[in-house]
Order: C-alpha cells, then structure tokens, then sequence
C-alpha cells in the first residue's frame, strides 16, 4: 500500500506541478558523498550450521559528481566513485583465519531530468551508465592456507528517482535518492578465476523499506558570474 501511495504521489507532481526558471541554462553542478558501512558478527550457537566463528566487513565509498544544466529541466553530467572494502573472519578450525579487500573505480555518465516544485523543492530522476574496474585480494591462514587475487570488469546502468532542496541566495542543495523506486543492471565482463566467467544481473529497489533505500548528499550549483 505504501509502495503504491508512493508511486503514485511522484508521478502526480511529474505530469502537473509547473516548472519554474528556478535552474537556469549554463547552471554548473558540483555534488559530492561519502557512504560508509559496515557489520561485526560473532556465532555462539552449537547447533549453527556455518563454521564461522566471528567475523566483520566494513566498506567505505566516496563519491563525486559534476554537471551542466543543458536547460531549466536536463542536467548532464559524469560522476566518479571509489569504494574500499575490507573483511576478516575466523572459523573453528585451529588458526583458521581468512582477510580480503576489494576495490572497485567507477567511472558514470549521466543524466537528470527536473520538476521544481516552487523556489525550494524539485523532484528529479536520475540515469547513469559506465564501466567499473575491481580488483581484490584474499589470504586464508591455518591448516588450508591460500592467497588469491582477481581484478575484472563490470558495466552497469541505473535509474533512480530523487528529491532535492535548493537554498537559492547560497546555492547548496541537499539531495535525497529514493532507491525505494530504482532500477539496476549489471554485466560482469568474461574473466578466468571468477567461477561464473560471465554474470549479468537485473535488480529493483522497489520496497517500503525507507531506511535501507534512502541515501543524501550534498550539491553546489554555481550559476555565471554574468547573471
């Protein structure tokens, strides 16, 4: 029900909220975040079927974005993203320990199309495409020890709807993404060591969870010094 009430509030705004001369031709845009995340977990229980013992992964992915307004309404642009990951874990075996990292750079044309909605608020949907590069290193100590690494590359495409708010006399804006409603697909390109050697996955954001789908940031437009 919520899905639907949502849906349906965003496409209503889209077809008849008027567009005002709030973003003008020429409008420069520069956006940037840093996502962090991460999770401990510590297995207690004598009837668990995993042998790990404990463990814990933590990721850290900062990001950045410039664009051009082409008009009031359509925003280009290219975005540039890195994320680090690393992870750890210990299994029951004696001295069996296993530590990893993974890297990936991202490199993400897009394009925005606008509805403002008064001076403030405007509702936009956002659609990038581009090829990321990953690379990552396992070591397992103890009785089955082992290192690996692989590096590989994967093209993506995403489209996502958002919510921004504009101070007009600065020019910063915070963002909303609203992944609640995105679309997400992805070809992993042929690579021996992978297992799969080719992977293509299709995902949808759509769920009520908003915690979960929810992500901010914090823009600048910087409009001509002639206007």
């Amino acid at each position: 029900m919520k899905k639907t009430l949502l849906i349906g509030f965003l496409s209503l705004l889209w077809f008849i909220t008027p567009v005002k001369a709030q973003l003008e031709k020429g409008t420069k845009y520069l956006g940037g975040t840093i996502g962090l995340n991460g999770q401990t977990y510590n297995y207690d229980e004598k009837d668990t079927k995993s042998d790990t013992r404990s463990g814990s992964g933590h990721t850290i992915s900062p990001e950045m974005q410039w664009g051009y307004f082409l008009n009031s309404s359509t925003m280009i642009g290219l975005g540039a993203r890195y994320s680090f990951q690393w992870s750890r874990s210990q299994y029951d075996l004696p001295g069996q320990k296993n530590r990893g990292n993974s890297h990936s750079v991202q490199l993400l044309p897009f394009i925005r199309k606008y509805k403002t909605l008064g001076d403030h608020w405007a509702v936009f949907f956002h659609a990038e495409i581009g090829p990321s590069y990953n690379w990552s290193k396992t070591k397992v100590t103890g009785d089955y020890a082992y290192e690996s690494k692989i590096d590989y590359w994967r093209h993506t495409v995403s489209i996502k709807p958002g919510l921004s708010y504009l101070f007009p006399k600065k020019g910063w804006v915070i963002e909303g993404y609203a992944d609640v409603l995105s679309l997400n697909a992805s070809y992993l390109v042929s690579k021996e060591g992978l297992g799969e050697a080719k992977n293509f996955m299709f995902s949808s954001g759509i769920s009520t969870d908003f915690p979960t789908y929810f992500s901010i940031r914090v823009a600048k437009y910087l409009t001509s010094p002639n206007k």
